[in-house]
């Protein structure tokens, strides 16, 4: 967990570009349920905790409905 913050900006500031890709472009129908994103064995593997995901689930809320109220 104590990680968390800095590999998320890591995976969604420094991969994207080098892949070619945008950290801000959602395919929907890959969603998957909390449920799902907390069994992940990706999860387990960085030994996040449900209660330090949610923690920045709540925080990614704040910021992307920032973005969306400034980007119209």
């Amino acid at each position: 967990m104590k990680h968390f913050h800095t590999d998320v900006n890591w995976m969604k500031h420094q991969v994207p570009p080098k892949l070619g890709i945008t950290a801000y472009f959602a395919d929907t129908s890959k969603i998957i349920s909390l449920r799902d994103v907390l069994k992940d064995a990706l999860m387990k593997l960085m030994k996040y905790t449900e209660e330090g995901y949610m923690e920045v689930v709540e925080k990614t809320e704040i910021i992307n409905s920032f973005f969306s109220k400034h980007n119209k």
